[in-house]
């Protein structure tokens, strides 16, 4: 027992645990020093001292207990003798706790972990990025718990878990206007297209589609026609990336005919929108390539190369009228054969 949580002074429990550890790592050899470690975040958690665990711990991920007793990313999936990895030991820390009760801790090892992460550079489907994928669970379901939603997004896309993403997108967007429910999710098919995520953008799709039709119905049309007319422009951005190639079918120039006929009525709605649909088109559908390398790739100088003709205006909040949505998802459905992931 650390004697200062008796008077439950967790900042000087803390700093006797990094003090014991530097005593007596030698003595224990790397693997004790981690459990050690471990073993003081756990005595700080259960005397609800989760922030101080954190610190604790934090202390472990960024500097270690000296050299050569750093926070250990172990990608075999051999744990067996002296192999370990604190990836699985802070797995098996927090996974049987509540959400609520690791929040403060989670919230402050998150950001120190992933920069650590990216420095090992795991790849998928090794054991290493199994323990951090079971990691980001754990730490979505911290975060959500708070409605720290930005961050419970950001775990759960990771791992591409597309059902529990679409769960946080539906509850993070009760947060905001009614009116503005679909832009959450077009939102997030545009992330994952422009980071070339297809399928996982097809499967969001999906997995969306019942919870926008449920907060469709609960709002004007008029007054819904903006976000659902941006949300109809992911669903159709999704199906035409999932398009196999074929004769006479030019992605980038269907790509930019969407974009003239979409580009004045998301432009209004969020400037941002519109520089994630110019990631999307270079990263996805070839877009800023058309553009000569001495003008700004931005969607509007892309459409002066690309298109001829001015974009048709539209009043506020609603769709272009010269752009008929049924025609053109029956004209991807025709091209793939009706593809599951744009279905309506």
């Amino acid at each position: 027992m650390i004697p200062q949580l008796q008077s439950n002074c967790f900042y000087e429990a803390q700093q006797y645990v990094q003090s014991f550890v530097a005593r007596k790592k030698k003595v224990l050899g790397q693997s004790q020093t981690s459990s050690l470690v471990f073993h003081g975040a756990r005595l700080l958690l259960d005397h609800n001292g989760a922030a101080d665990a954190g610190t604790l711990l934090v202390w472990f991920i960024e500097d270690g207990a000296g050299i050569d007793f750093h926070f250990r990313l172990e990608k075999s999936s051999d744990l067996t003798g002296d192999k370990y990895c604190d990836a699985d030991r802070l797995l098996s820390l927090l996974a049987p706790l509540s959400p609520e009760k690791i929040y403060p801790l989670v919230d402050k090892v998150y950001g120190p972990l992933h920069i650590l992460a990216a420095k090992e550079s795991a790849s998928k489907d090794t054991a290493l990025s199994a323990r951090l994928s079971k990691l980001e669970e754990v730490f979505a379901s911290a975060f959500e718990s708070n409605k720290k939603w930005t961050l419970a997004f950001k775990a759960i896309y990771r791992v591409e878990d597309t059902s529990r993403m679409a769960s946080i997108l539906n509850a993070w967007s009760k947060e905001g206007y009614k009116t503005e429910q679909p832009l959450f999710f077009a939102r997030a098919v545009f992330q994952l297209l422009s980071d070339k995520k297809i399928a996982t953008a097809a499967s969001l799709i999906e997995k969306s589609a019942p919870f926008i039709q449920d907060n469709a119905t609960t709002a004007p049309e008029v007054e819904m026609g903006s976000s659902l007319a941006t949300w109809h422009l992911a669903t159709i951005l999704s199906g035409l990336a999932s398009l196999p190639p074929m004769p006479r079918v030019d992605k980038t120039k269907l790509f930019g005919l969407l974009m003239q006929l979409y580009y004045p009525l998301v432009a209004r709605i969020d400037p941002k929108l519109v520089e994630l649909l110019d990631k999307v088109g270079s990263a996805t559908f070839n877009f800023a390539s058309q553009v000569t390398q001495a003008e700004p790739p931005n969607p509007m100088t892309m459409l002066k190369h690309m298109l001829s003709g001015a974009p048709p205006k539209a009043p506020p909040g609603t769709m272009n009228p010269g752009f008929d949505l049924n025609a053109m998802m029956a004209m991807l459905q025709n091209m793939q054969g009706g593809p599951a992931a744009i279905k309506r």
